[in-house]
């Protein structure tokens, strides 16, 4: 259980690390955009955990494979990455950038 917490607190720590130190500053990596005409798509840190969450749970369930210990840790990883851009940032909600 106390591993659990170890792996998202981890999660939150790299996340505060490679993130900005607030809105609209980019961090070291950087931030992702998709262009779209005249629209810019700001792909959030929050987004990609959520994906790779989601994209764990697809793929255990396409293999028809049960979800281990490890891929319990990694969802737990990703899950401190979204609660800190969901909490660490006001401007979370803002996907679609004019």
């Amino acid at each position: 259980m106390l591993t659990y917490l170890y792996a998202f607190i981890f999660g939150y720590i790299t996340a505060k690390i490679f993130s900005g130190s607030h809105e609209h500053v980019p961090g070291p990596l950087g931030s992702l955009f998709i262009h779209l005409n005249r629209l810019k798509i700001h792909i959030h840190h929050w987004m990609t955990g959520f994906l790779a969450i989601s994209l764990l749970f697809l793929f255990k369930t396409f293999i028809g494979k049960a979800i281990s210990q490890f891929d319990i840790h990694v969802i737990v990883f990703f899950t401190g990455i979204v609660f800190q851009g969901i909490i660490g940032f006001k401007d979370w909600k803002e996907i679609v950038v004019r």
